[in-house]
């Protein structure tokens, strides 16, 4: 009975969620800047309590910031794709795309998202920045040749989820995906990070990035929240980044089913933790560089147990300083291959 309730409950919210198309407000594949049709649309949505933006088929272009920020926390957004959706960032260094704040949760699903293909433009300092929100989620979308000043998705002091999404030849001052994880969890799965793309025979592929994830959180966070914690798992990073993923100050992380092309430059490796104190690195592969480089580094005091590693080309396994430690009491060939 009480399960039948609880399913009526949901049928009965999906039904009253408002559903708005941007394509009553702006109109695609005309070359205008669209971000006042794209505000528009989010506003309807913001009076009707939240709900469902569906972005038509068709090319949009946005130079300015859509602000989805919303104040009472009692407000959650759908940003759906319609086959063949794309939206163009083109609003140059300063632009924040999607600002995000204080919503409850906040979704971009099924969307293609370009940047210039020229190689030294920068799109945007942002495509989508979430600050105090309760769940971003990006979910199915696909990013080409955006390159970002700060970052292409940062999220700070939200819970993320990032799935089944792709990066394609995009880059970013600080990294691809930045973000702190203090009150929650920080969740990529199933994602790619690739150093060049090609939509509809552009070809994109922008500067290297420091790091494809770089997630840091502050040293001085109180007890409370040494809960915090990221999980990366089924993912494949190419080497496009000296660091494919660098983790500092973050208590627990879990890094799962992953494959690394590691970078042949000089200072570059798979996986960088700083100050974890709970980290878990399993089943991945790392290959194929031809220059002698490290799958892991370990500093400042961080742990992490390993098992199920494997390596190809001059790839080895660690470089540890002496304050932190690694478990390989799970994978052998860790220990051979130093």
């Amino acid at each position: 009975m009480k399960l039948a309730i609880l399913l009526l409950l949901c049928l009965c919210s999906m039904a009253q969620a408002k559903t708005v198309h941007v394509s009553d407000f702006a109109t695609p594949n005309d070359n205008a800047d669209d971000t006042p049709g794209f505000q528009a649309a989010i506003d309807k949505l913001k009076l009707a309590g939240g709900g469902i933006l569906v972005i038509d088929d068709g090319t949009w272009k946005l130079l300015g910031t859509v602000n989805m920020v919303t104040y009472g926390n009692d407000i959650s957004y759908l940003i759906q794709g319609d086959k063949g959706a794309v939206i163009q960032i083109a609003g140059g260094q300063s632009m924040l795309a999607f600002y995000i704040g204080n919503a409850n949760h906040a979704e971009f699903r099924d969307l293609i998202f370009t940047g210039s293909p020229s190689q030294q433009v920068y799109d945007c300092q942002f495509l989508i920045l979430a600050a105090y929100t309760g769940r971003l989620t990006v979910n199915g979308c696909q990013f080409f040749g955006v390159l970002a000043k700060d970052s292409v998705i940062s999220s700070m002091n939200v819970e993320t989820r990032i799935q089944d999404t792709d990066f394609f030849g995009c880059g970013g001052l600080r990294g691809v995906v930045t973000g702190a994880a203090p009150f929650g969890s920080i969740v990529v799965r199933g994602a790619k990070f690739i150093d060049y793309g090609i939509l509809r025979n552009v070809y994109y592929s922008k500067p290297a990035a420091p790091s494809w994830i770089n997630i840091e959180d502050s040293p001085d966070r109180p007890v409370q929240f040494l809960t915090a914690s990221v999980t990366i798992e089924h993912s494949r990073f190419d080497e496009g980044a000296l660091a494919h993923i660098r983790i500092k100050n973050v208590p627990h992380v879990r890094i799962l089913n992953c494959t690394h092309n590691v970078s042949a430059v000089i200072s570059s490796k798979g996986i960088s933790l700083d100050r974890v104190k709970n980290g878990v690195i399993a089943n991945g592969a790392f290959g194929w560089s031809s220059n002698r480089r490290p799958a892991l580094e370990l500093i400042n005091g961080s742990f992490a147990k390993v098992s199920g590693l494997i390596f190809g080309n001059a790839v080895y396994f660690a470089d540890v300083d002496t304050s932190s430690a690694v478990d390989t009491s799970d994978c052998p060939v860790c220990k051979e291959r130093k």
